[in-house]
């Protein structure tokens, strides 16, 4: 972090560029308080806002983890009945309910 002297010298010269002559803004001047008030409001907000994404996210995966690990089970429970299905069972003819014509 820079000591505020540093930010200060900083705005004075991006005032003074160019002809070392300052330069009319288009908006009103704010004191340095104020900016600074303003830039430490925006950063809370920011942290604020990346605390609640990074959350998001951490349940995310959770959620990914947990439907990983039902796929595989389930993977796993198709590999054995997949024999089974493949085998067709016998063929026991035409159900009762077809009858004799």
């Amino acid at each position: 972090m820079l000591p505020c002297g540093s930010i200060t010298r900083g705005i004075q010269q991006a005032e003074t560029a160019g002809n070392g002559r300052n330069r009319q803004r288009e908006y009103p001047m704010k004191t340095l308080e104020e900016r600074i008030a303003q830039l430490e409001e925006t950063i809370y907000f920011q942290d604020q806002t990346i605390r609640q994404l990074n959350e998001a996210i951490t349940a995310q995966q959770f959620q990914m983890d947990e439907m990983e690990k039902m796929f595989i089970a389930m993977r796993a429970k198709l590999r054995t009945l997949a024999p089974l299905l493949d085998e067709g069972g016998t063929d026991d003819g035409p159900p009762p309910h077809y009858g004799s014509v």
